[in-house]
């Protein structure tokens, strides 16, 4: 159960952090986040566009707990266009974007249909997971990877040779 603990390093500072400096570290980690991304760009390009939504994803949500919630709309929405992939590990991370995206709606007046309708796609997304990870939140899995990037190659030039 220690493995799946999620520790918020800046758990001690956030209130005292004004919302300024929030939005400033977020910012910085989507900058960070951006920056491998692009980076990668040069390299294995499937690989680097397999994680965008997952980018855009956290960085989305570093945006709402620094407050500004219409930069994690923007985020949310283009995390949800690039979302195409149906690995094990995508969809979860799509299931965590529903839910995401549904708590920030859930925020807002008038916004109660668009949080239902995300929970609602969560959970069709759910029913498309193997049995043994339909019941693991992929919160479990945030910034926790089971492989390392050389280990990706190899299951993307798989998947190419058996498709």
């Amino acid at each position: 159960s220690l493995l799946f603990q999620q520790d918020d390093p800046y758990e001690n500072q956030k209130d005292s952090m004004s919302k300024d400096e929030k939005l400033g570290l977020a910012s910085e980690h989507a900058k960070k986040a951006l920056q491998l991304y692009d980076d990668n760009e040069t390299g294995p390009s499937r690989i680097s566009k397999h994680f965008l939504p997952r980018i855009l994803s956290l960085t989305a949500s570093c945006y709402v707990r620094a407050g500004s919630a219409v930069t994690a709309e923007g985020l949310f929405q283009s995390s949800l266009s690039q979302a195409k992939s149906l690995d094990t590990l995508s969809l979860m991370d799509q299931v965590q974007l529903h839910i995401w995206y549904a708590d920030l709606c859930d925020e807002w007046e008038k916004r109660e249909g668009d949080a239902e309708q995300c929970r609602e796609k969560a959970n069709k997304l759910i029913e498309r997971l193997p049995p043994r990870w339909s019941n693991t939140s992929s919160k479990n899995l945030n910034g926790l990877w089971f492989f390392t990037m050389g280990d990706f190659e190899s299951i993307l030039q798989y998947k190419e040779l058996t498709e």
